[in-house]
C-alpha cells in the first residue's frame, strides 16, 4: 500500500534570548522587587519567552504584561521583543494572520530606528509564516534579506537559523543539493559555537533529509539526537516533532508497531501543548499506520480529526493532503462513491492555495454528493416497491391469465434493465476516477519537469552566456583590437546580455502556474527602471488606475505575451523613434484589461512596416491569447499602441 505518511522538518523560529539558561520560577519571584524600567521589561520577555516552550498560555501573559510597560516607557527595544513574542504565541496557536499583525508593528519599529538586530530577527519570523502557509517563493526572499542583517552584525547564532530555514524551503522546492547544502552550513555552525538549543532542531532537519533520499537508519539516528537534546532542554514542542519524526522513520522501515508506539506519544505532547499544527499532522501519520496495518475503520476516523482540525485551523497543505488520503483509502476498499468524492475535495483544496476559493469548490462537491445520495435512496426505495409488487404477483399467480404471466416477465425484465443500467453506471464512475487520478499525476509529473527545466536553463544556459560576457570582456581588456573588432565584439555583448534577461523573464514566466497582476505589474516597473537608466533623456509615466482589482490572474502564457508585448513598444519607441516623452497606461472597461503604451517620437509608415519582426511577432502573441492588438503612427505625429484583453 502507498502512503502519504508526513514528515515533520523544524523551521528555526528567532527569539531575543542567546540562551535560556535562567531559572523561570526564580524570574517570577524576582519580579515582585523590581522597579518599573528596562530591566522589569526584559524579565517579562524572558519569562514569556521561556514558557514558549513549557507553558503556551502562561506566555501571553508576562509578554503583554512587558508590553504595557514598554510602551508607558517609550522604550522600542522592549516593544519590539514584547511583540515579537506574542507573534510567537499566536504563530504556535496557528493564529497566523494575528501572528503577523504583530510582528508587522514590531517590524516597522524596527525599521524606524534602525534596530538591525529585531529587524533579523522579526523579519525571520515572518517568513516562517509564509513558509507555513505555502508561499514559499515569498518566504525565501525574506529568509535572504534577513540573512544580510544577521551578516552585518556578525550573529553566528542568527546565520545559522537562516541557512536552516533557507534549506527548509528549498526542501519544499525540491531542491535536495541546495538543501543539504545549506544544512550543512548551519549545523556546522551550530557545533562550533556549541548551541545546543539550536542544533537539536538542525539534527532533526538533517534526519528529515536523510529520510527523503531513503536513508532511514541515518534519519533515525539523527532524530534520536535531536531528541535527547530537546529532552535536556524540555522543549516539549521539539520533542513531539522528533517523535512524530522517529515515527515516519519506523513506518518507513516497516517497524510499524514501533511507529504506532511514537506516533501515541506525540499525539499526546501535542494535544497537551495545543499545537493544531502538529497534531494534525500526527492524525493523518497514525491513519497512514492504521491503514497499512489492515484497520480502514481506526484510519478513516483519524483522517478525519486531521481534516476536522486542518479545516478549522486552515492549515491547507494538511487538508488537501488529508483529502488525497480519504480517496485512496476508498478507492482501495472498492467504494468508488466515497473515492470520487473525496478526489474532488483534493483537487478543489488545491485549487484554494493558489485562489482562496475552496470554500464554494467543497460546498459544491458535499451539495452534488447529498443530490447523489437522495436520488439512490430514492432508487433503493423503488426497487422495494418492485420487489413487493413481484411478491404480490406470484401470491396471485394461479388466479392469473396468460396475460398476467406476461405482465410478470415485463417487470421482470424492467428490473434487469434497471440492474444493468445501475452496473454501467457504476462501471463508468469507476473509470471516471481512474481517469481523474491518472490526470492528478500527470499534472504533478509535468509540474516537476517545468521546474526542473526552467532550473537546468538558469543553471546552464544562463551561466554559459554569463561566461560569454566575461571571456569578450577578458579579451578586450587584454588585447590591444582594432576598433572595427572591438565595436562587433561590444555588439555581442550587449546581444548576450539581452538574451539573459529575456532567459529570466521566461524561466520568471515557466516557474508560476499564473501570473497576478501584482507580478505582472513589478515586471514592468522594473523593466522601465532599467528603461530609465538606459535613456535619461527620455521622459517615463506609468498610469494604473486605482480601482484595479490586484487579484487578476493570467496565466504564465498570458502574461508572458503581454510583457513581451510591452517590452517590445518600448523598445521600438526607444530604439527607433527618438522618442522624448513614452506613457504606459493600464485600466478595466467592464471586464477587458487595456494596456496603451503611447510615445512622441517621430513615428513610421504602417504600411511600409507591416512586415517588420518586432510587429509581426506582437500580432502572433496577441493572437496567441486572443487579446486585440491595434498600432496606430504617422511619420512625424509619434505612435500608439493598444492591448485589449478579455479577463475570464
Amino acid at each position: 500500500m502507498t502512503s502519504t505518511y508526513t514528515l515533520v522538518l523544524v523551521l528555526f523560529w528567532v527569539s531575543f534570548l542567546n540562551a535560556q539558561n535562567n531559572n523561570t520560577d526564580s524570574l517570577v519571584q524576582a519580579l515582585q522587587t523590581m522597579q518599573e524600567d528596562t530591566n522589569k521589561i526584559f524579565t517579562y520577555q524572558a519569562i514569556a519567552q521561556q514558557y514558549l516552550t513549557t507553558q503556551l498560555d502562561s506566555s501571553i501573559v508576562y509578554a503583554e504584561k512587558g508590553l504595557v510597560l514598554a510602551k508607558k516607557l517609550d522604550f522600542y527595544k522592549g516593544t519590539v521583543r514584547c511583540l515579537n513574542v506574542i507573534g510567537n504565541y499566536h504563530e504556535r496557536k496557528t493564529n497566523y494572520d494575528l501572528a503577523l499583525e504583530y510582528y508587522k508593528e514590531a517590524l516597522a519599529i524596527c525599521e524606524q530606528y534602525d534596530y538591525t538586530p529585531g529587524f533579523a530577527i522579526v523579519l525571520n519570523n515572518i517568513a516562517i509564516i509564509h513558509t507555513r502557509t505555502g508561499a514559499h517563493e515569498k518566504a525565501l526572499k525574506l529568509y535572504f534579506e534577513a540573512l544580510k542583517a544577521e551578516e552585518k552584525e556578525n550573529n553566528q547564532k542568527g546565520i545559522a537559523e537562516a541557512y536552516n530555514n533557507i534549506g527548509i524551503v528549498y526542501y519544499y522546492q525540491q531542491n535536495i543539493d541546495k538543501t543539504l547544502e545549506y544544512f550543512e552550513k548551519s549545523i556546522a555552525i551550530e557545533e562550533a559555537i556549541g548551541d545546543f538549543e539550536t542544533l537539536k532542531k538542525g539534527y532533526n532537519n538533517l534526519g528529515a533529509l536523510y529520510d527523503y533520499q531513503k536513508k532511514y537508519n541515518k534519519a533515525l539516528r539523527y532524530y534520536r539526537k535531536s531528541y535527547v537534546i530537546g529532552k535536556q532542554y524540555n522543549d516539549k514542542i521539539e520533542m513531539s516533532i522528533n517523535l512524530n519524526n522517529i515515527a515516519v522513520a519506523h513506518y518507513r522501515l516497516k517497524n510499524l508497531d514501533s511507529s504506532v508506539i511514537y506516533q501515541n506519544q506525540s499525539i499526546e505532547l501535542r494535544e497537551a501543548l495545543g499545537d493544531n499544527r502538529g497534531a494534525a499532522y500526527s492524525y493523518h501519520n497514525f491513519a497512514d499506520v492504521s491503514n497499512d496495518q489492515g484497520n480502514p475503520q481506526e484510519a478513516e476516523k483519524f483522517y478525519l480529526k486531521s481534516l476536522a482540525l486542518s479545516k478549522e485551523k486552515k492549515l491547507k497543505e494538511i487538508e488537501m493532503e488529508t483529502y488525497k488520503s480519504l480517496a485512496k483509502l476508498w478507492s482501495e476498499q472498492e467504494q468508488f462513491e466515497k473515492a470520487n468524492e473525496y478526489l474532488n475535495l483534493h483537487i478543489n483544496a488545491k485549487d484554494s492555495l493558489i485562489n482562496e476559493q475552496s470554500s464554494k469548490a467543497i460546498a459544491e462537491a458535499e451539495s452534488k454528493y447529498e443530490v447523489a445520495k437522495k436520488e439512490k435512496a430514492l432508487l433503493v426505495q423503488q426497487t422495494q416497491i418492485d420487489k413487493q409488487n413481484i411478491e404480490l404477483n406470484q401470491k396471485n399467480i394461479q388466479l392469473l391469465s396468460l396475460g398476467s404471466m406476461a405482465i410478470i416477465l415485463i417487470l421482470i425484465a424492467v428490473l434487469v434493465f434497471n440492474y444493468l443500467r445501475q452496473r454501467n453506471l457504476q462501471l463508468q464512475k469507476e473509470h471516471e476516477l481512474k481517469e481523474a487520478m491518472g490526470k492528478l499525476e500527470t499534472q504533478e509529473k509535468l509540474e516537476q519537469q517545468r521546474y526542473q527545466i526552467s532550473r537546468d536553463l538558469h543553471d546552464n544556459i544562463g551561466a554559459q552566456l554569463t561566461f560569454i560576457i566575461s571571456s569578450i570582456d577578458n579579451l578586450k581588456y587584454g588585447f590591444e583590437l582594432e576598433s572595427a573588432l572591438s565595436t562587433k565584439l561590444k555588439k555581442i555583448t550587449n546581444f548576450t546580455s539581452t538574451t539573459i534577461r529575456d532567459l529570466r523573464d521566461t524561466i520568471w514566466a515557466m516557474n508560476k502556474d499564473a501570473i497576478s497582476f501584482s507580478d505582472l505589474k513589478q515586471r514592468i516597473h522594473a523593466f522601465l527602471s532599467a528603461a530609465k537608466d538606459a535613456s535619461q533623456n527620455t521622459e517615463f509615466n506609468f498610469i494604473i488606475n486605482d480601482n484595479l482589482p490586484k487579484e487578476y490572474r493570467l496565466s504564465s502564457v498570458e502574461g508572458m505575451n503581454i510583457y513581451r508585448i510591452i517590452q517590445e513598444a518600448l523598445n521600438n519607441a526607444l530604439k527607433y523613434a527618438e522618442a522624448k516623452k513614452i506613457e504606459i497606461s493600464i485600466n478595466k472597461i467592464d471586464a477587458t484589461l487595456c494596456f496603451k503604451i503611447m510615445d512622441d517620437g517621430k513615428g513610421f509608415d504602417l504600411d511600409a512596416a507591416v512586415l517588420s519582426n518586432g510587429l509581426h511577432n506582437m500580432r502572433k502573441r496577441a493572437n496567441e491569447m486572443g487579446a486585440n492588438l491595434e498600432i496606430k503612427s504617422q511619420t512625424g505625429l509619434g505612435t500608439f499602441v493598444s492591448l485589449k484583453h478579455v479577463v475570464t
